[in-house]
């Protein structure tokens, strides 16, 4: 299988694309990748898909291991509200630049929209989609753990949620048992931030966008893929890092996500700076010919992929790759609560119980 590769600028034509066979399926397909050696922290490959009549973004995302807002990054010219026709083309973003934290347990990226899991006494990764807290329910920063862990959970419905629901006019109980009707799926895994949880869910759509009252949802069969392997003390770290760079062989690439702040003037200026801050560092001891001019570009664009800035001028360097940590004794922080709006769209839930 030969590699993909994006040029300096970020224009992407099919002809220069994997194609992939679209498999007809419920389940989304599970992104797993080897952890590379020799200082490389990009996974994936891009690929492309044809859609079949009346799949749609939400379908296309769940049965690729995507998320709703990143197929609107990597395909800015199609309306994710219409129903696909059977000879569009979707660009899958199947590519990755790995968090700047640590290889272990649980990172979550909240600008990507991501969770990594980095599966114990191995060298792999697997990565899912999540959706995450909405303007002015926003899902905490920081370090923290896994708690606890529960199959069939009960959701018991706080009085804020309640409260919120009831200016809507919606009256909630107070709990949910498990069931189709249950917000929470069938595991939920349980945080050091006071009630935070990882968590199933029965509604697809809300997956890869801000959807929650703070937790993370997840496909109900993507938590199921990890659930037993994720061990109780687990760190769980949560970042926002709308930039990433990374090496691939000998190669820097660049990846940029839409910022969860809204736009107030002077933003892709900052974003701009911050790229270029970001890139500094990355060659500071790997020195390395960047195309300034395209690293302005990507952050413009914003397409969400791993797009090819500059090659290195030395050597690859010799990097092994540990073993993924086992468990860990990790105390969690108390996280900041940072007000953040968020242009990216959401879809509005016609269940009773979407403020999970």
């Amino acid at each position: 299988m030969t590699r993909m590769t994006r040029q300096f600028l970020p224009a992407v034509t099919s002809g220069g694309l994997l194609l992939l066979s679209l498999a007809l399926s419920t389940n989304s397909l599970a992104l797993t990748f080897d952890l590379p050696g020799n200082g490389t922290t990009t996974v994936g490959d891009i690929k492309e898909v044809s859609a079949v009549t009346g799949d749609t973004f939400v379908s296309i995302a769940r049965r690729y291991g995507l998320g709703y807002v990143e197929l609107i990054e990597a395909n800015p010219t199609l309306k994710p509200e219409d129903t696909l026709e059977s000879s569009q083309k979707i660009l899958l973003p199947t590519e990755f630049i790995l968090p700047n934290a640590a290889h272990r347990g649980l990172v979550i990226n909240l600008a990507e929209l991501r969770l990594y899991f980095y599966k114990p006494n191995t060298r792999e990764v697997m990565t899912f989609p999540v959706g995450i807290g909405r303007a002015g329910w926003n899902t905490p920063l920081g370090l923290t753990n896994v708690a606890w862990k529960q199959a069939d959970p009960t959701w018991h419905v706080s009085s804020t949620i309640k409260q919120a629901r009831a200016l809507e006019g919606v009256s909630l109980p107070d709990s949910v048992a498990p069931g189709p009707d249950n917000p929470l799926g069938q595991y939920a895994i349980h945080l050091g931030f006071n009630s935070i949880l990882i968590h199933g869910s029965n509604d697809p759509g809300g997956i890869g966008r801000r959807s929650s009252s703070g937790c993370i949802r997840m496909q109900p069969e993507a938590i199921e893929s990890f659930f037993n392997d994720i061990a109780v003390n687990s760190p769980v770290m949560i970042v926002d890092q709308p930039i990433k760079v990374g090496w691939l062989d000998n190669t820097l690439y660049l990846e940029v996500h839409e910022p969860l702040e809204n736009d107030q003037g002077g933003h892709n200026h900052a974003m701009s700076d911050e790229a270029h801050q970001l890139v500094n560092i990355a060659i500071k001891n790997r020195p390395a010919d960047i195309d300034w001019r395209s690293v302005d570009t990507i952050v413009e664009q914003q397409r969400g992929y791993p797009m090819q800035i500059g090659v290195g001028t030395g050597a690859v360097p010799i990097i092994a790759v540990p073993l993924n940590s086992a468990v860990l004794e990790t105390k969690h922080t108390t996280s900041k609560k940072v007000l953040l709006t968020h242009k990216k769209p959401y879809r509005k839930k016609t269940s009773l119980f979407n403020l999970t």
